[in-house]
């Protein structure tokens, strides 16, 4: 039952169509057509806001990232204790979750059996999937167009400050499947190893871990240890023929290609691609007291 005093008076539909016009209308830029909810509840909405608000006691001005991170934090718990009586509200978060607009205390993560047997010998359990993406220090959504028809990548980094151990950032890379955001790989990043002096955004990090830990890949006539943006002549039901990597024989490692429909059927297109040799990274992780 929803904490909420404003709330109170509707039913369950209401209240969850009130609930999910608060989170779009909240959003910054929500980058899809405009929801009949945010116009439908726009007055129910502003009050339940306008409570949360006073809950918090954060006031009426603009909000900072601290404060709208426990405004966030307020709604996701909100709407996490309902469920959605029809599909009009879910829908409507799912399209803005996909196109990467809303935050992200909103967002579900799902950690795979897979994704726990590759990533929790390096340390990285589900608690700290569910921190980074819920309470990240630094985020970014990619392939944001046409998002709701291909693979969708975000990108989240969490300061690592552990007891009389070396700081690092944990960066994750998650795939967004409407309001859920599934993990796919993270690296603890050492600045010690990783030159960040140049990186503005979680994207210029994860291209300078690829090129200290990554190995070459090549797609369609381009190789590099991180491959961005290449558009070419090809079918993109079958992406794997298109992406190689060198000496994979004796390697063991984790490999990422992230490719995007186009208009053009016969064309492909890669958002990123690489490779990260897992015996380097975690000789790195190993000298810092991981058993790997």
């Amino acid at each position: 039952m929803t904490s909420l005093r404003t709330l109170k008076d509707f039913d369950t539909v209401t209240a969850n169509g009130v609930l999910a016009a608060v989170a779009l209308s909240t959003s910054a830029d929500p980058g899809i057509e405009k929801s009949t909810l945010v116009e439908q509840y726009r007055h129910q909405a502003n009050a339940v806001a306008n409570e949360i608000r006073s809950a918090l006691q954060l006031g009426s001005g603009a909000l900072t990232r601290d404060d709208q991170a426990r405004f966030d934090a307020f709604l996701a718990r909100e709407i996490q204790k309902n469920v959605f009586a029809n599909r009009d509200p879910l829908d409507a978060l799912g399209k803005a979750g996909q196109a990467g607009r809303l935050p992200s205390s909103l967002y579900k993560v799902r950690v795979t059996q897979q994704f726990e047997q590759a990533f929790r010998r390096h340390g990285v359990k589900k608690k700290l999937v569910e921190e980074a993406v819920h309470l990240p220090d630094d985020y970014q959504h990619l392939l944001n167009d046409d998002a709701r028809e291909r693979d969708t990548l975000s990108l989240f980094m969490k300061k690592i400050l552990p007891s009389g151990k070396e700081p690092h950032w944990l960066l994750l890379q998650t795939v967004r499947q409407g309001i859920i955001q599934v993990a796919q790989s993270a690296w603890r990043v050492y600045p010690a190893d990783v030159d960040l002096t140049r990186a503005k955004q979680p994207l210029d990090v994860l291209r300078a871990f690829a090129n200290v830990f990554g190995v070459d890949v090549k797609v369609a006539d381009k190789t590099a240890r991180f491959i961005e943006s290449v558009t070419f002549m090809g079918d993109p039901a079958k992406p794997e023929q298109y992406f190689y990597f060198a000496h994979q024989e004796r390697l063991k490692t984790f490999m990422s290609i992230s490719h995007v429909l186009t208009t053009d059927p016969g064309t492909f297109r890669v958002g990123i691609g690489y490779c990260i040799d897992l015996g380097k990274y975690e000789a790195s992780l190993a000298k810092r007291g991981f058993n790997v």
